[in-house]
């Protein structure tokens, strides 16, 4: 049953957290049930062209990490090869937020009809850019993984176990601060950009506003929410969960409201105004809809062409030579699963709502980082065992297995995002989220993993399944 207000045709996905008591309103939602004030419902079309657009994204995140991986790899290199692609994905992710609003608003390059018509998809690409994108290039089960080989030390390197730990406690802290190191440089790069933008716009450009509007259009610059992620209002990303809020910041924001306001209405006498508004013709203010839900031919025209893009990697990993252990075929394989990946992990996200909410955590990130991490860990072992060894498609395995590592585990999993959270939830939510997501990713890799290694070690080395790696890991 549906109440009158909510289309039959849309799902409602959860609520939304809100430290300032509203919803966003740039988010990609049809209109609200006005019987529910927490209720959110998206769009048949979301459903749909969200997905879409997500897959090329997601493939040039994973061929970003990867070219990273295998630059960063060469004899004696100081830190290990993961953490560019971490730093990159989180810099992106941070320019992303700092530029969301102009980003969603059109680069100030379209039509405002035109926006209101649904010919503009910036709030697609913005979560496109962010999930697709920057969760691709960086991965939290790899992460997990090499923690976890630092901390068992499965090739038997000749150290003592406290330096196992100092190890694997170096590979957490050297990647958490160059994530948050790369979200803050990345919020810089996005601010002096809008600065740019801002500096090179002449008066005049852009709708103008009457007093009478002037109020909603200042309290909709301070969003917060998108469904089905945890990312935030440029204005507030890095700030809002620093300090509870109260009913005196409210009232701080808004009086600097009307004070704005007042400053606007004094720029012009009466006369002032009225002489200009005769003189320059008088411009329509109308609502513009961040997300549409009307279709047109912009979005099948996406929809086609990225469907036609997973086809296409899809056939070229089926038709690619696959004699060499060392064949691009297991690039191949990885661009097939990258698309699902990023999408499960997207879908997954719509968690995050309502767990937020009520014990500010965000399931959905944490759950698909424990998923990746666990088919993470049984790829590892399926690489490292025995029984394709000697086989006849055992390289089409080993590059099967890299495509699920790199593609499917990869993109599933995300640092950029958990990164993100660290930075926006409360303190205490922070630092439990944090060691939780790290200690169950260890948990879980224990018992896959580390029944694995372990079971080798009585084997003599010649014999040890891990230590002679039929697929390269």
């Amino acid at each position: 049953m549906h109440s009158p207000s909510t289309p039959a045709n849309d799902e409602i996905i959860g609520t939304l957290p809100s430290h300032n008591g509203t919803l966003s309103k740039e988010s990609i939602i049809a209109e609200p049930s006005k019987s529910r004030s927490h209720g959110l419902y998206i769009s048949r079309k979301f459903n749909v062209l969200q997905p879409a657009i997500i897959i090329p994204f997601a493939i040039l995140g994973l061929l970003i990490r990867l070219g990273l991986n295998s630059i960063q790899t060469f004899a004696g290199q100081q830190v290990f090869a993961l953490v560019w692609p971490q730093f990159v994905g989180c810099m992106i992710m941070g320019a992303l937020v700092a530029t969301r609003d102009w980003i969603e608003k059109g680069f100030g390059l379209l039509d405002y009809k035109d926006k209101a018509k649904g010919h503009w998809l910036g709030p697609y690409f913005y979560v496109a850019l962010s999930s697709g994108l920057c969760g691709s290039i960086t991965t939290f089960s790899s992460w997990s993984v090499g923690t976890f080989v630092e901390l068992i030390n499965p090739a038997r390197i000749n150290r003592h176990p406290l330096q196992n730990i100092l190890s694997a406690l170096s590979e957490i802290a050297v990647t958490i601060a160059m994530s948050l190191v790369g979200l803050k440089f990345g919020k810089h790069l996005g601010q002096s950009l809008i600065k740019i933008v801002d500096d090179r716009m002449t008066p005049g450009e852009g709708p103008s506003f009457s007093e009478e509007n002037l109020a909603a259009v200042l309290a909709e610059e301070d969003t917060n929410v998108m469904p089905g992620s945890t990312e935030l209002a440029p204005s507030e990303v890095f700030t809002q969960m620093e300090s509870p809020t109260d009913s005196s910041t409210q009232t701080e924001t808004e009086t600097q409201t009307s004070t704005q306001i007042q400053t606007y209405a004094q720029m012009q006498t009466p006369a002032q105004r009225s002489t200009a508004q005769s003189a320059a013709p008088k411009q329509e203010i109308i609502h513009i809809p961040s997300a549409p839900t009307l279709w047109t031919l912009h979005d099948w025209l996406f929809i086609v062409a990225g469907g036609a893009l997973w086809l296409g990697v899809i056939f070229a990993a089926i038709w690619m030579p696959s004699a060499s252990f060392r064949s691009w075929r297991h690039v191949a394989f990885a661009c097939c699963f990258a698309p699902l990946g990023a999408n499960l992990r997207w879908y997954m996200s719509r968690w995050n709502a309502s767990s937020l909410r009520r014990f500010q955590f965000p399931l959905g990130t944490f759950a698909a980082n424990i998923l990746g991490s666990v088919i993470l860990g049984a790829v590892v072992c399926m690489q490292h065992s025995v029984a394709i060894r000697g086989h006849s498609g055992a390289a089409t395995a080993c590059q099967v297995f890299g495509g699920l590592q790199d593609g499917l585990c990869g993109c599933l999993t995300t640092i950029s995002t958990f990164t993100l959270e660290l930075k926006t939830l409360p303190r205490k939510a922070s630092y439990i989220y944090g060691i939780t997501s790290v200690v169950v990713a260890q948990l879980v890799l224990l018992v896959i993993l580390g029944s694995f290694v372990w079971t080798q070690s009585s084997i003599k080395d010649e014999q040890n399944g891990y230590l002679l790696s039929t697929c390269s890991m």
